[in-house]
């Protein structure tokens, strides 16, 4: 199903509103800056995400299992399943202080797989052999940093959220490729300048791939809950499931991540990635 997404998404979108939005950007009016090309970036990142299906379910699907575990050791399997009526065993005395900590270890372990697709999608994009083995050392390396830069985008990302969706997704393309400027170009703290800077004239248009983007996602999602829905096997099976569909929601999102950092760096550095040598030697 992804597959087919490919070429119908790229003619679609680049031609129809990428001019819409390009007037929108951070920028004066009679300035010209290079489009960004966003039927290409969606369309590009399903083609890495399809090619590479087993190793992106290997480096976003294992973190996800660590996360619902932990939370079905904690609050039990309706918290992971959803389907609350068949475990009414009610909240733990301590609710609040387990939210808190499942939330922080989940953003942790989101944060490292996240850096774990970002190599994915960067040795794709150059051209590279795919090792997920050998990308645990430098995704721990940046895992600090990874995480801290994940919940300071997170909190600066709450109001805006709570005033309206769009300002929120603005702070979000603001800082969209802080994770591959850390763990790319190891700029620790640094990335979210880098971040700032890249992305300054092109944040409406980054707003809009993330939209198509998510709006993909959310469908490959409700299509997988519906199946898991009709899958026999409990609550293992279940959570197994689930995994491999978080394990592709991390794939979409960072493989989209690295291909906007790409395209940036192509158009005000004249650098890409393509053809380069692994960072990650």
């Amino acid at each position: 199903m992804i597959a087919c997404l490919d070429g119908a998404i790229g003619a679609a979108t680049q031609s129809n509103f990428e001019g819409n939005f390009q007037d929108m950007s951070d920028t004066s009016m009679e300035q010209q800056h290079e489009p960004l090309g966003i039927g290409n970036i969606v369309s590009e990142t399903f083609s890495i995400l399809t090619g590479n299906i087993t190793a992106v379910l290997i480096l976003g699907g294992i973190p996800s299992v660590v996360s619902l575990i932990l939370t079905w050791l904690l609050f039990g399997a309706a918290f992971v399943t959803g389907n609350f009526a068949e475990d009414p065993t009610g909240l733990p005395a301590n609710f609040g202080l387990s939210f808190a900590f499942v939330f922080v270890i989940s953003l942790a372990i989101t944060a490292v797989a996240m850096a774990l697709i970002v190599q994915l999608a960067y040795d794709s994009k150059a051209g590279q052999a795919i090792q997920p083995a050998r990308y645990v050392q430098p995704a721990l390396a940046s895992a600090f940093h990874v995480v801290v830069l994940t919940f300071i985008i997170s909190i600066l990302s709450i109001i805006p959220f709570a005033l309206f969706i769009v300002p929120g997704l603005w702070v979000y393309a603001v800082f969209s490729v802080t994770i591959p400027s850390v763990v790319i170009e190891r700029t620790g703290f640094g990335a979210l300048g880098r971040s700032i800077s890249l992305t300054k004239q092109y944040r409406w248009p980054i707003v809009l791939v993330m939209i198509i983007t998510g709006i993909i996602s959310i469908v490959i999602n409700m299509v997988g809950s519906i199946v898991i829905e009709f899958v026999p096997g409990g609550v293992i099976v279940e959570l197994i499931l689930l995994s491999v569909l978080y394990g592709i929601t991390y794939g979409i999102f960072g493989i989209l991540m690295v291909l906007i950092y790409d395209r940036l760096r192509q158009i005000k550095e004249g650098v890409g990635l393509k053809g380069v040598v692994s960072v990650f030697e």
